[in-house]
């Protein structure tokens, strides 16, 4: 059974409801249209979650791996009506608390982030976030990258700064890794035209580009507590 939500811009597959967690949740398998791979920000009590293979159910482990005690809180609800049937569908989220501030909306594992509702050009965006005492986003892997686009997707934003630079022809991280030029973070065809600073861009379906500094972007800043 599929439903489309308008809140999470995504198609939702229900899998199942009510798995001896004492909690009325349904249980769904959520995932990206281009890349057709669940994601693990929908799951039950056991840190487990579900995706539907055809007709059949798989689990999957899932490590919540982040420091403090992890919490299950359901951020929205709203209905969907499948074969005749009303059900609620519920956003789930991990939480840990005490963790990150108010001020970061998302959180994935060990990192708070916060989008900034306003563009600015790459040096006061760090500017920005260095003022909230983060910086602007650095990504590790590509498991941080999927969650990273996915709540893009779900987001305003057509374009936000990452913390990679070029220097002397190769792009680096501000904590010193390296963005190689084949990874699979830069949109087709990218990096390109020796552009310096680097963006997140949503007409290049959210995947990596090389642009120029003074471009405005909204600056996307990382805490890590």
């Amino acid at each position: 059974m599929e439903a489309y939500c308008d809140v999470k811009r995504m198609t939702v597959t229900i899998v199942g409801q009510d798995m001896g967690c004492g909690q009325n949740l349904y249980i769904v398998g959520l995932t990206q249209p281009d890349i057709g791979k669940p994601l693990n920000r929908w799951k039950t009590c056991n840190q487990t979650w579900q995706k539907t293979n055809d007709d059949n159910v798989e689990w999957c482990s899932y490590d919540c791996d982040c420091s403090g005690v992890c919490e299950q809180v359901m951020l929205l609800r709203w209905p969907v009506t499948i074969s005749e049937s009303s059900w609620t569908l519920c956003d789930i989220s991990e939480q840990c608390n005490d963790v990150c501030d108010e001020k970061y909306e998302w959180r994935f594992r060990e990192s708070c982030y916060h989008l900034s509702p306003k563009k600015k050009n790459q040096h006061d965006a760090v500017t920005y976030c260095n003022s909230l005492g983060a910086e602007l986003i650095t990504i590790e892997t590509m498991d941080e990258f999927e969650y990273i686009r996915m709540r893009l997707e779900s987001s305003d934003a057509d374009s936000t700064w990452v913390s990679a630079t070029r220097i002397n022809g190769t792009f680096f991280w501000i904590t010193g890794a390296e963005l190689e030029a084949n990874s699979t973070m830069w949109s087709e065809n990218q990096p390109d035209n020796w552009e310096v600073c680097v963006e997140i861009r949503c007409p290049f379906h959210y995947y990596v580009n090389d642009i120029p500094c003074d471009s405005g972007n909204h600056p996307l800043c990382e805490f890590q507590p």
